[in-house]
């Protein structure tokens, strides 16, 4: 399975959402050993050979917020190739 996670986080001034990928998602990738995992955004300080990192640069990630908030578009499939399941860090969800 390849498990999709939005990592655009802060990474200085982290909160809860912050601590939680940053605490679980490097536990569960150094553990799993049956799944691939694409990270949008930040790498989490992760170097796996499951993982794959996308990170878009700020005006594009800005526009992307507001297409994905308003217009619900473009799908992250588009972005990051086939993902089987994203996890949502954000109210902000996308299609796949």
């Amino acid at each position: 399975m390849i498990i999709g996670v939005d990592t655009r986080i802060p990474t200085k001034n982290r909160t809860g959402i912050g601590y939680v990928l940053s605490g679980i998602i490097p536990l569960l990738i150094e553990t799993d050993r049956n799944n691939k995992y694409k990270l949008l955004g930040s790498s989490l300080g992760i170097n796996s050979t499951i993982v794959k990192f996308f990170s878009l640069p700020k005006i594009i990630q800005r526009a992307f917020n507001f297409m994905w908030k308003y217009v619900y578009f473009p799908p992250v499939n588009i972005i990051m190739g086939n993902i089987d399941v994203f996890f949502f860090t954000n109210f902000l969800f996308f299609l796949s």
